[in-house]
């Protein structure tokens, strides 16, 4: 089972696989690089439309998207997490 503290090495590891900065990864998901960052160091939980996105985003591999299910079930399970819509202030999403 995944645990939050995998998920940030995960992040970074998938985005640096791709050749992605984290600018570039916080535009096609619509946020700010920061909350990559934040992801990337143990400072936030992703959301569950986070995860889904990420997994579209980057073209995940059935194996990748395994992981990115298990993050999704401790989404599911953790009373803490920041909905990506919260961590960018936008309210339309």
């Amino acid at each position: 089972m995944s645990s939050w503290l995998e998920f940030g090495p995960f992040l970074r590891r998938m985005r640096l696989r791709r050749g992605i900065s984290q600018a570039r990864l916080a535009e096609l998901l619509g946020c700010d690089r920061t909350y990559i960052w934040r992801l990337e160091h143990h400072d936030r939980h992703p959301s569950k439309f986070f995860l889904q996105s990420l997994t579209t985003v980057l073209n995940f591999s059935v194996d990748e998207e395994e992981i990115i299910g298990e993050f999704i079930r401790l989404t599911l399970t953790h009373r803490d997490s920041v909905p990506l819509a919260a961590a960018n202030n936008n309210p339309a999403i």
